[in-house]
């Protein structure tokens, strides 16, 4: 089984724009965090096109790419060591690179099918302020949404839940459904 991205130090570029770290010159340390416990860390140095990255007694430049947004202004990455731009680099043994270079799956990668339909099902239900849980049955139309947004969702959430009970038959024969 491939690790999985939840389980390293990540770097994000948009959320160093979002908290303004990314200014020449500024040095910080980012945490990867467990309640009050730190599980990881690096330190940054901010340079003018690249972030110096101090992490397990090592050093590593990690270059900065700035590229053009249709109505103005601009989208930066990071330029992984494999040449990809990427938003988004995780801590390796020795380095930091992209997950298809650390051969990191998504979480989601590793649950069963049933399982991910059940998570999109909750997710399209609490879309709609209903109760998680499909023997808890449908709900009235939440305050301020459009009737033609409530009708597309419940029929999603009808259509989920039918969706979870096929395959959960599927991996368990003796699987009677839900709701």
């Amino acid at each position: 089984m491939k690790n999985v991205i939840e389980e390293y130090l990540c770097i994000d570029v948009r959320r160093f724009l979002g908290e303004n770290l990314l200014v020449p010159g500024n040095f910080f340390t980012w945490q990867r965090m467990c309640g009050n416990e730190s599980l990881d860390k690096v330190a940054v140095q901010v340079n003018a096109e690249a972030l110096t990255l101090f992490y397990k007694k090592q050093t590593q430049s990690v270059m900065l790419v700035a590229t053009p947004c249709h109505f103005g202004g601009y989208r930066y990455w990071f330029r992984c060591c494999c040449g990809k731009r990427v938003a988004t680099l995780y801590a390796g043994d020795s380095r930091f690179a992209c997950r298809r270079c650390l051969n990191l799956n998504y979480q989601t990668q590793h649950q069963e099918r049933h399982e991910r339909l059940a998570k999109k099902a909750h997710g399209t239900r609490d879309s709609l302020d209903w109760p998680r849980g499909f023997s808890n049955g449908t709900g009235p139309k939440p305050k301020g949404m459009h009737w033609r947004t409530f009708e597309r969702l419940s029929v999603k959430a009808e259509n989920a839940v039918e969706q979870c009970n096929i395959a959960a038959r599927a991996r368990f024969p003796n699987y009677d459904g839900f709701g």
